[in-house]
């Protein structure tokens, strides 16, 4: 969990998704993020995702899928919970169907998360 009385800091992670699909196929996602704090006060930040997707039913290799850009802000800290706020935009940037291209799929995402404190195993984000 993230522990929301830290500052936030810039960082660029990279994860890997294999899922296999009922009918033999798969999807495989490389996804590449970067995050930096916008604010003097380090509570605000900016990130940025872009999945890069292979099939087994579609564009040989992989390919660019939808790029999303969220922002988040640490509301409050206590000592016992830390409150962030967050709202994140997906743009169609896909460059072919079965990559998510031609679904109109900019739309933005609001979220509001709390998490607690001193080593709690308690968290929760919720996504409208």
């Amino acid at each position: 969990m993230t522990a929301p009385t830290r500052r936030m800091s810039t960082s660029f992670s990279t994860s890997y998704d294999y899922i296999d699909l009922p009918n033999g196929g798969d999807i495989q996602t490389l996804f590449l993020k970067f995050g930096t704090p916008i604010s003097a006060d380090g509570r605000t930040g900016l990130n940025l995702k872009l999945p890069l997707v292979s099939t087994s039913f579609g564009e040989d290799g992989f390919g660019v899928s939808d790029f999303s850009v969220k922002l988040t802000r640490v509301a409050a800290v206590t000592p016992a919970y830390g409150i962030v706020l967050g709202a994140e935009a997906v743009f169609d940037t896909a460059d072919a169907p079965d990559r998510g291209a031609g679904k109109e799929s900019f739309f933005i995402k609001p979220s509001a998360g709390i998490g607690g404190n001193r080593g709690s195993d308690f968290g929760l984000e919720v996504g409208f």
